[in-house]
């Protein structure tokens, strides 16, 4: 299965947006994505790390883990338990963001 790097960044946002709604409701996956503008930086894996830890602190590994689940997901892609887990170092790093970083 081959997708297109727009099509990555749109799955992502997808996979972010659906498990924030999951874990802290629809009312507080809106509030996060405007206040902490999610929508500018899905590309930058550690960004948007360090833009949810900014709001969920200690919650942030939860969120993480539920978006990169959501996102091998949606991607077809078999999702591996890892012992202690970095979402920028996660099986979603290697096998969906494109080699070139974007700017925030």
């Amino acid at each position: 299965m081959s997708y297109e790097v727009h099509d990555l960044s749109r799955l992502l946002g997808q996979s972010t947006e659906h498990a924030l709604k999951a874990i802290i409701g629809e009312g507080g996956a809106k509030v996060a994505f405007f206040h902490l503008k999610l929508g500018e930086c899905l590309d930058d894996v550690g960004e948007t790390g360090r833009r949810l830890t900014l709001m969920f602190k200690m919650g942030t590994p939860v969120l993480e883990k539920a978006i990169v689940k959501e996102l091998q997901a949606r991607l077809g892609v078999p999702a591996k338990e890892q012992p202690t887990f970095n979402f920028e170092d996660s099986s979603f790093k290697d096998c969906c963001l494109p080699t070139q970083k974007p700017t925030c």
